[in-house]
């Protein structure tokens, strides 16, 4: 497979991308198939930050402090703005996730 550099991509087609992506990923139909899809895109690195930025948007949102989310789970305060902002400027997607919880 050809590397693809991002910054070669214009927002158009970045954008069509990620909406073939999703649309490919709601074709799954079993939790089995969507963890084996996972396992073989992420490493294992990238699937416990997945996992901890769910945490940390949870936490927030049951109001924890920054100091309180860096006891429990060991990140760094940046991981955490982040987070938030997403919470609070993204397009809603850690809350609906976090809504299913």
């Amino acid at each position: 497979m050809s590397k693809v550099l991002i910054s070669k991509l214009s927002s158009k087609e970045t954008r069509k991308m990620q909406q073939h992506l999703c649309s490919k990923m709601a074709s799954l139909k079993t939790k089995k198939q969507i963890e084996e899809f996972l396992e073989d895109v992420l490493t294992d690195s990238e699937i416990i930050m997945l996992l901890r930025r769910l945490q940390i948007a949870k936490l927030l949102l049951d109001g924890n402090t920054y100091f309180e989310i860096r006891e429990k789970l060991g990140v760094g305060v940046d991981t955490i703005k982040n987070v938030r902002y997403k919470l609070e400027k993204g397009s809603g997607g850690y809350l609906n996730f976090i809504k299913k919880l």
